[in-house]
């Protein structure tokens, strides 16, 4: 999705799953935070992500594609769509900012929403960056059921987010677009992975043997 006008609808159609999914005053308070959003400053953006979570809640939206959204992530790629449609340079500049500062809801939040972005390229090296995280739920919201890996991650990249996946436990059915993606250097790295875990007398993770099985089909 690219370019102002798309984001623009992207924002408009967040705004309305926050009218019909938040909390009583949801709509009203995402717009007042719209409202402070302006070409002429981006200062109220952080606040306004981090209020998201108690003044919208945390309902399920249910979209297709997309299972693990809620009101609070509509709220707050609603506010992140807005700074980029105002401020695009100085936005792509501030998203690693947000991302690295907030809490772990909005940088669950901020992780799923890259694919509305006017310009999804321009936090490429931030949403990269984040998958060196720990927290299995943070990495689970830029690798599971998320489009934004597959489209735009280098290959090295993507095959990294592979075999964290597989490290982690979080299953590779899960990653959007994967069978498009496996090369025959991913699968040579999830085999020397499988090697090194025989090596130590550990399980190999069935999700190993599964790659290749995608890979026959594709």
């Amino acid at each position: 999705m690219q370019g102002v006008g798309q984001g623009e609808r992207a924002l408009e159609r967040m705004r309305e799953l926050v009218a019909q999914h938040g909390v009583d005053g949801a709509s009203a308070w995402l717009d007042e935070a719209l409202e402070t959003i302006r070409p002429d400053t981006l200062a109220s953006v952080r606040v306004s992500l981090a209020r998201s979570a108690r003044r919208v809640g945390d309902a399920p939206l249910a979209l297709e594609g997309a299972p693990h959204w809620t009101a609070r992530d509509a709220a707050r790629a609603a506010i992140v769509l807005r700074a980029f449609v105002c401020r695009p340079g100085e936005a792509a500049t501030a998203y690693g900012q947000w991302l690295r500062r907030g809490d772990q809801g909005e940088q669950e939040s901020l992780l799923r929403m890259p694919m509305l972005l006017p310009e999804p390229a321009a936090v490429l090296a931030d949403t990269i960056d984040a998958c060196r995280t720990n927290s299995e739920v943070v990495f689970r919201a830029i690798a599971c059921r998320n489009p934004y890996p597959a489209a735009h991650f280098p290959e090295l990249n993507f095959n990294q987010l592979v075999l964290k996946a597989i490290f982690m436990g979080v299953a590779v059915g899960e990653i959007d677009g994967l069978a498009d993606r496996i090369t025959p250097e991913l699968l040579r790295m999830a085999d020397d992975f499988a090697s090194e875990r025989r090596a130590a007398g550990r399980t190999v993770p069935e999700d190993i043997p599964r790659l290749h099985q995608l890979a026959a089909r594709s």
